[in-house]
């Protein structure tokens, strides 16, 4: 007997519903805050010569950090809602992945959405 999946599950290989969507952008975010954590403290380490571009940075972090943790779900449907720019309720996995690309061309605003832009000044001149 031969057996044939529905073609529902053939979509979901493509595309991506709002739930999906949302626990997909937690784990993203959870992984993001955590490597942030790691980075900052080898940014701590470097700055000693600059103890204020460090201030800097753990001031626009901390204002994100504490907004995003008190409020991850709005900021989660408020990055699905950014990013299903068709609205039809689902995101294509290409664009997903797009956007989640160092230096692809939605990434900084997407995390702008998340409330987690941040944490990009931790990455983004490679010290």
């Amino acid at each position: 007997m031969r057996f044939e999946a529905p073609p529902i599950l053939h979509k979901r290989h493509l595309l991506f519903n709002k739930g999906e969507s949302i626990i997909l952008f937690g784990n993203y975010c959870k992984m993001l805050l955590n490597f942030g954590k790691i980075r900052l403290e080898t940014v701590k380490s470097r700055s000693e010569d600059s103890p204020e571009r460090y201030q800097e940075l753990l001031d626009k972090i901390n204002a994100d950090s504490v907004y995003y943790e008190e409020n991850p779900n709005v900021c989660h449907v408020e990055a699905f809602a950014f990013l299903d720019v068709n609205k039809d309720g689902r995101l294509p996995r290409e664009s997903v992945i797009e956007t989640l690309t160092p230096g692809g061309e939605r990434y900084e605003e997407f995390h702008n959405t998340l409330k987690l832009g941040g944490w990009l000044y931790l990455f983004e001149d490679g010290r």
